[in-house]
């Protein structure tokens, strides 16, 4: 799966719009659930491990997690 979006936490550790994202820790990515579940456990300050391959190559990162700031205003 094709990443289209990019946090900035993760365009620090080096991964780009475009690139194909194959595994989350060491688990294979198998889709955007598997993600969200896995950022769902996490802490703010946790590095998460992704691989990812770009133009063929493999490519390994460590993305700083960071808290979610509070909305402004109140929830609905």
């Amino acid at each position: 799966r094709r990443i289209v979006f990019v946090a900035q936490e993760a365009r620090e550790a080096g991964i780009d719009e475009g690139d194909t994202l194959v595994r989350v820790e060491e688990k294979p990515f198998t889709g955007t659930l598997s993600l969200a579940s896995r950022l769902a456990e996490a802490k703010p300050g946790e590095r998460l491990r992704l691989a990812v391959t770009r133009n063929g190559a493999a490519i390994e990162a460590a993305v700083a997690l960071r808290p979610v700031p509070p909305p402004d205003g109140p929830w609905l």
